[in-house]
């Protein structure tokens, strides 16, 4: 089963992702328009930018473990969901009701295994995976219960965060400028 990029540099293969067809763009575009919750929530609030506080957890997690390496940990945290460029923001309560999560890790696995190549970032250590997973679900309960108290409140809606610029500094303060590849973006030219 293929899917069209966003971008339209071709079709990713869901079975068989390959590193060559992801595409920075693709992944920037589509979550910064994909809704948490499925929309549920009184405010817009999308994957990009759940992607990118995660990241800054995970920094502030790394900086105490590890500080030479708080950058690497940041990435993971602004990596996990980005399989959901591909795949959408399936909601915890719809994957158990279809019974779908051991199908749809693997499909997550082998999303994650292509975008880690693509853009040689490291399989997360175990630490960093429980630190991760930990946090992202702990980040999930509060951002319900968090964007549901600014509703109340008039409705302060949540900053506006590039997951492209962020992506940039995380990955050349982890492994240096000359790591950084095909990272022309589009909206940078006007789009």
């Amino acid at each position: 089963m293929k899917i069209a990029s966003l971008t339209g540099r071709g079709e990713i293969n869901l079975f068989d992702p390959k590193p060559e067809s992801i595409c920075i763009d693709d992944i920037v575009r589509a979550l910064s328009r994909i809704p948490r919750f499925n929309g549920m929530l009184p405010q817009r609030w999308t994957v990009a930018e759940h992607c990118i506080n995660l990241s800054y957890e995970m920094e502030n997690v790394g900086l105490l473990r590890q500080p030479l390496n708080k950058a690497v940990w940041a990435l993971q945290g602004l990596i996990h969901d980005w399989h959901e460029a591909y795949l959408g923001d399936i909601t915890r309560p719809v994957i158990k009701l279809l019974g779908i999560s051991q199908k749809l890790e693997k499909f997550k696995q082998r999303l994650d295994d292509a975008i880690r190549q693509r853009f040689w970032i490291p399989k997360p250590t175990a630490e960093q995976k429980k630190v991760l997973n930990e946090l992202d679900n702990a980040k999930c309960e509060r951002e319900i219960k968090d964007l549901r108290a600014f509703a109340c409140f008039g409705g302060v809606g949540p900053v506006k965060i590039d997951l492209y610029r962020r992506y940039r500094k995380l990955v050349i303060e982890a492994f240096g400028e000359s790591h950084v590849h095909e990272l022309r973006i589009s909206h940078e030219q006007g789009d």
